[in-house]
């Protein structure tokens, strides 16, 4: 059996778009901002659980060509926790200072989704783990799934995997049309169909792949399984 990609090796962090870093006026005691162990993964200038920012902006993880970042960022919107939001552009919603944007809900309006809280490992409440989508550190708070169970989410959702670093780092996402083999967007804009996901490897291209469990075993060659988790994929 071939052995499992690694998280980081596997690019599974969703680069979503490059935008420029904006200057900060975060205080650079803010609590836990330089004592975490993850605080020199990539540069911070403010703390995205802490929201250590100046009045009007708010602090945002993200990847870019650059590499990952920590920025404050201009605060637009007002949108409360588990309130319906809009991405307008990307990094730009209507979600108050420490949420985001996560597209997890089906709707004809583009972009839309419920506001869900920035996290680090183990800032999430209870029935939530923080899915990494945005960068190896930060994520977003979400409720946990059973992968390739049909009753794990609501009509036109499938659940799939986000690669937390900690929890199951599963959670409920739209389901596209993209199916097996073919190529695809990772993190939030995952577009592979039910029951797959999206995956690069390397210098591969990002690929729809079979998610699969021993319950669930794939119709071409053989299940590798993430470590820790119940569930791999079909190589």
């Amino acid at each position: 059996m071939r052995a499992p990609p690694s998280r980081r090796d596997a690019g599974i962090v969703a680069v979503l778009l490059v935008v420029a870093s904006c200057a900060s006026d975060a205080n650079p005691e803010a609590e836990d901002a330089g004592s975490r162990p993850d605080a020199m993964a990539y540069p911070r200038s403010c703390d995205t659980v802490h929201q250590d920012c100046a009045t009007g902006l708010r602090c945002v993880a993200r990847d870019t060509e650059l590499g990952r970042l920590a920025s404050c960022e201009p605060a637009t919107g007002n949108v409360g926790l588990g309130e319906r939001c809009v991405t307008t552009t990307p990094w730009v919603d209507d979600c108050a200072p420490g949420l985001m944007c996560l597209k997890d809900i089906v709707s004809s309006v583009p972009g839309q989704g419920t506001c869900r809280r920035q996290c680090v490992a183990g800032s999430c409440g209870a029935g939530e783990s923080c899915l990494q989508y945005i960068t190896l550190v930060d994520g977003l708070c979400a409720a946990p799934c059973a992968p390739l169970d049909p009753a794990a989410c609501a009509t036109g959702m499938t659940c799939d995997y986000a690669y937390a670093l900690t929890g199951d780092g599963t959670h409920c996402r739209v389901a596209g049309t993209k199916q097996e083999g073919e190529p695809c967007s990772g993190g939030q804009n995952n577009n592979c169909a039910a029951n797959l996901t999206c995956i690069g490897e390397g210098s591969r291209p990002w690929t729809c792949r079979a998610l699969c469990d021993r319950t669930h075993p794939c119709a071409v060659g053989s299940c590798s399984f993430f470590v820790g988790q119940p569930a791999g994929l079909c190589y």
